[in-house]
């Protein structure tokens, strides 16, 4: 079963960001979104289905080989290509991929797709993992956390919802590698708000 968990720093910012009767104020664009601005000086535009991966970089713990399976091939929106990590770190630790913004944005669905459609079928099984924890950071601030199981070869597409929470980086925390020397997988796809979510500095203040 799937555990989420996020902070009260994430509550805060979905409260300020949240329409109110008396905070905020609402304006249908000439395309016919709607964009909240509050008083505190955020302005959130968050439509779900709207496609953020291609606005973030990205970088993995490892790379398997002589660089022939890149973390960008886990975002390229290919299903045939994958990222591969080296294996697991030492001790047997998880592989890391994470997913970095520029400035934070609404962020509303995170989805992983497995090794299953991989233009080598070799690659296609047993080259997986067995967990997955997801985590949404806004700076330092931990705002969203959730187990997920990847049991199963090829690994589950596993769709994680995150709720519409503010953030500037995704880390994916993935454990159990299937193979000693390698595992990865196909794609990473994350939904949410097209535009920037602005911040004042005042309202920061408030936050600390």
């Amino acid at each position: 079963s799937t555990q989420s968990r996020s902070s009260a720093a994430s509550d805060v910012y979905k409260r300020q960001i949240g329409s109110s009767s008396n905070a905020t104020t609402s304006q249908e664009t000439s395309g016919g979104s709607t964009d909240t601005s509050s008083e505190s000086g955020i302005v959130q535009d968050c439509e779900p289905g709207t496609d953020v991966t291609a606005m973030g970089t990205v970088l993995a713990s490892s790379t398997f080989g002589e660089d022939e399976f890149p973390a960008a091939l886990g975002i390229d929106g290919d299903p045939a290509t994958s990222w591969f990590s080296a294996g697991p770190g030492p001790g047997t630790a998880p592989a890391n991929f994470t997913w970095t913004l520029e400035d934070p944005r609404c962020l509303s669905t995170l989805v992983l797709t497995g090794n299953g459609a991989h233009a080598n079928p070799d690659f296609r099984e047993l080259f997986g993992f067995e967990g997955l924890t997801v985590r949404v950071y806004l700076g330092e601030e931990t705002v969203f956390e959730s187990d997920e199981s990847l049991r199963g070869t090829p690994d589950p597409t596993v769709t994680v919802e995150l709720g519409d929470v503010v953030g500037d980086r995704v880390e994916l925390e993935l454990s159990g590698h299937e193979d000693p020397v390698c595992g990865g997988f196909a794609e990473l796809q994350i939904t949410g708000g097209l535009s920037l979510i602005h911040i004042s500095e005042p309202t920061r203040q408030a936050e600390i």
